[in-house]
């Protein structure tokens, strides 16, 4: 469907299907290579296509969700005796956990001081409470830019650092509706490991 049917070795399949004997069915616009093997040819657009065969099977067509992963890990380390240096790295996954550039940049806001990140995603600051916030936690505003394919607007998120943390790692699920241009967001975090700085104990949080 919606192929020129050109592009090997993705290409190669359909023909080896139809010299097995099997029925072969392009959906395409324009004329295929492969049209001459084919037992049936639809000059339409997939998305009607697709609708038709739909509703002939009685099945609800699901509405479409653009999902992204965005991995991002936290490493505290002390710098003197009264300085903590903190170390944010940021990376975007497909839905198998592996890299995928579909970020153009993230803006990393400490305090009142934006700085816009391209690829590679990390960034080092020193450690200092935010105002507002316990003594103990310090705010970083997020802001991911996309590559916009499907219209998708700048999504904002707030990360909380705990002062002590030697490691955090976090996984987000990001979900965007392209009919409201709007975002949500689950924590997809899967395996985590908090470990104090003293020592003291670990922590490891398990499959949900």
């Amino acid at each position: 469907m919606g192929s020129s049917l050109t592009v090997t070795p993705a290409a190669d399949i359909p023909e080896c299907v139809a010299e097995r004997g099997e029925k072969l069915v392009i959906v395409n616009l324009q004329k295929t290579p492969l049209h001459s093997m084919a037992a049936l040819c639809i000059h339409a657009k997939c998305e009607e296509v697709s609708t038709m065969v739909m509703e002939k099977l009685g099945l609800p067509i699901p509405e479409f969700r653009l999902k992204r992963r965005v991995f991002i890990k936290v490493t505290q380390s002390t710098k003197g005796p009264s300085e903590e240096q903190v170390s944010l790295s940021i990376e975007g996954q497909d839905m198998y956990g592996f890299y995928f550039s579909f970020l153009t940049g993230v803006t990393v806001s400490v305090g009142e001081r934006p700085q816009q990140l391209q690829e590679p995603f990390s960034i080092r600051f020193p450690w200092r409470a935010s105002a507002g916030a316990s003594s103990d936690e310090m705010k970083v505003q997020l802001t991911f830019h996309f590559q916009g394919h499907y219209g998708e607007p700048p999504l904002d998120k707030e990360l909380i650092i705990k002062k002590g943390v030697k490691d955090m790692q976090l996984k987000l699920l990001l979900i965007y509706d392209p009919g409201t241009r709007e975002w949500s967001i689950e924590d997809d975090t899967i395996t985590a490991v908090v470990v104090p700085v003293a020592g003291i104990k670990k922590l490891t949080l398990k499959d949900k």
